[in-house]
């Protein structure tokens, strides 16, 4: 008989306590499926049992004596029995189901980016779970223990939080530089942070607590396909404003928009939202869809004692667009602008015409 020889692969303690923490989510969901099936089963037994109580004292109505006093009897007991086992496996579920641990970093990986900006230099990695080992050299996670919420149209919310274990010498994280790099990828986040803890040989844990209020990931997962309408109704006004607001300086009030005619009036300029088109889309063989979207906009000038280069304004915006994240649509991977020739209607208003990508994933 051959004799084959095994190579024993070096496991770190990193590598290992990834291992045991994936073991112990496996588990957990496991548990939790089986408290499912058994809450399934004991539901089924319950509704038999009624079911056999009823049959029985319906037969008692009729005068079919059949049944015993001693049958009565244990059809009720079984009714009491099988509802206490039933009450028994719905908290036993739910009891499993609040101890399913969490393996989704979807938030995590969102935030990756944002912490690296803020830390140019450090390794940072993502997790579900908090290390048990403390590092002794400079590293952060971004850890996420609860699941993603969706909150419709590609956009998701929720909570991470984010560990930084540094030496003591070194500056500490600042929720603030989260926070603006978060928003330079157009999400809405709160960061805060807690006082820094000191550990072993003059090593520090800052840690920062970031809600995520609005976000989307990279490629945001929206099975419905978009359509004109929608470009038209959600798309283009937004734009519109946009880059009414844009023309406008620090010192200028609001833009006042007027729904009857889907108009942005600025101190400078006037907006209106034309129409919105989804000119074409394609999906990939990974699920990946592609929408090209053609907004139509015109713009009039509000004041002749002031100008502004709407042309420079219009670029401005696109700019900014770019990596945004448009609900129903997906993130903005392209986008540009032309401006026409000005009508000869008085006021003379002068047409905008807009191409904007997106990408967004379909499964």
């Amino acid at each position: 008989m051959a004799i084959t020889k095994t190579t024993k692969i070096a496991v770190t303690p990193e590598a290992s306590e990834d291992i045991q923490a994936l073991a112990a989510a496996q588990a957990s969901k496991q548990a939790f499926t089986a408290a499912q099936e058994l809450a399934i089963e004991r539901q089924a037994d319950h509704d038999n049992a009624e079911m056999a109580e009823a049959e029985m004292e319906a037969s008692f109505n009729q005068g079919d004596a059949t049944a015993t006093a001693s049958d009565w009897s244990h059809v009720q007991a079984e009714v009491t029995r099988s509802g206490m086992l039933h009450d028994a496996a719905q908290a036993a579920e739910k009891r499993a189901e609040g101890a399913v641990v969490n393996t989704d970093i979807q938030l995590a990986e969102m935030a990756l980016p944002w912490v690296q900006s803020a830390l140019k230099g450090v390794e940072v990695r993502t997790s579900f779970y908090t290390p048990k080992t403390s590092p002794t050299a400079a590293v952060a996670y971004v850890i996420q223990t609860v699941p993603t919420d969706d909150l419709g149209g590609g956009s998701v919310g929720g909570k991470v939080q984010v560990k930084y274990y540094r030496p003591d010498l070194y500056r500490a994280l600042d929720p603030g530089d989260i926070h603006d790099a978060a928003e330079r990828a157009h999400c809405t986040v709160l960061a805060s942070s807690s006082v820094a803890q000191g550990y072993g040989d003059g090593m520090k844990i800052d840690v920062v607590h970031v809600t995520i209020k609005y976000g989307a990931s990279v490629i945001p997962l929206i099975v419905r396909n978009p359509e004109s309408p929608q470009a038209s109704t959600h798309v283009t006004p937004a734009f519109a404003c946009n880059l009414a607001d844009s023309c406008q300086t620090t010192h200028d009030g609001p833009v006042r928009g007027n729904p009857a005619n889907r108009e942005y009036v600025g101190t400078a300029i006037a907006v209106k939202a034309v129409s919105g088109e989804v000119v074409s889309m394609d999906v990939d063989g990974d699920g990946v869809r592609t929408t090209t979207v053609k907004v139509v906009l015109s713009y009039r000038r509000e004041s002749d004692l002031r100008t502004v280069n709407v042309d420079k304004h219009l670029k401005g915006v696109c700019d900014d667009w770019k990596g945004s994240m448009a609900p129903m649509f997906g993130r903005c991977t392209s986008i540009k602008g032309t401006i026409g020739l000005p009508d000869r209607m008085l006021p003379p208003s002068t047409p905008v015409t807009v191409e904007v990508v997106f990408v967004s994933r379909i499964r």
